[in-house]
């Protein structure tokens, strides 16, 4: 008779948080309406309960999301406690008591020079008496191998393109760069931060984008070069 009592006193104590989660909705936002529905919620043992709303890329599991331009809001107030931009795409994963947001950055990473979207930094939302706290970026990019005869074919590849304007590898170059100065190449890093003038501004509209969002995520204080 006692185990029937707990176990229904764990259901309905899991169907009252179920139910506070259904509850959430989107609001007005950088990405979103009251009229969309969140990419993903989380309850909190603290009983604040945030719907995350705005472009979703892939929905990975009822757990995680691959998103961008959002919103992090709470369900019950519609305060956005944290927004990403259009440039700025996210993996999001909820945990248990914890919101975990990835900031991802197009890249041609790997020994192949293949473009994916690459986890480079990291923080995190958890509940904290009566608010929620957000975590200052962490990085978590794994530094990528790759040998030093493609690394010499690549500034050689620069020193073609440098002050003649635009080129039809703008956006590799530009990528690599990210990659190199990533790894800690200091080279890479003195060229990506002056790409315009190295470049003879041959920058147009599309990369001139992939190159201020790879140049904001390289810019990451905890990013060592040598």
């Amino acid at each position: 008779m006692k185990l029937n009592l707990l176990t229904a006193i764990l259901f309905f104590i899991s169907q009252l948080t179920f139910s506070q989660v259904d509850e959430c909705k989107c609001f007005n936002g950088i990405g979103s309406s009251e009229d969309d529905k969140p990419s993903l919620t989380i309850a909190f043992s603290n009983k604040i309960n945030l719907s995350i709303c705005g472009y979703e890329e892939e929905k990975i599991s009822d757990s995680e999301v691959i998103i961008r331009e959002f919103d992090v809001f709470n369900c019950k107030t519609g305060e956005s406690l944290i927004t990403f931009g259009a440039l700025q795409p996210c993996n999001l994963i909820s945990k248990p008591d914890t919101l975990v947001i990835q900031h991802l950055a197009p890249l041609p990473s790997g020994k192949k020079w293949k473009w994916q979207l690459t986890p480079v930094t990291q923080q995190m939302l958890y509940p904290q008496g009566d608010t929620i706290m957000i975590t200052a970026p962490i990085c978590i990019y794994e530094k990528t191998q790759i040998d030093q005869t493609s690394v010499d074919q690549f500034f050689l590849e620069l020193e073609a393109i440098k002050g003649k304007g635009y080129s039809k590898e703008m956006e590799n170059l530009i990528g690599k760069l990210g990659v190199l100065t990533l790894n800690g190449n200091i080279k890479a890093r003195n060229i990506l931060n002056d790409f315009i003038s190295y470049s003879g501004n041959g920058v147009d509209g599309a990369n001139s984008e992939l190159l201020n969002a790879v140049t904001s995520i390289t810019n990451f204080e905890c990013i060592d070069t040598k």
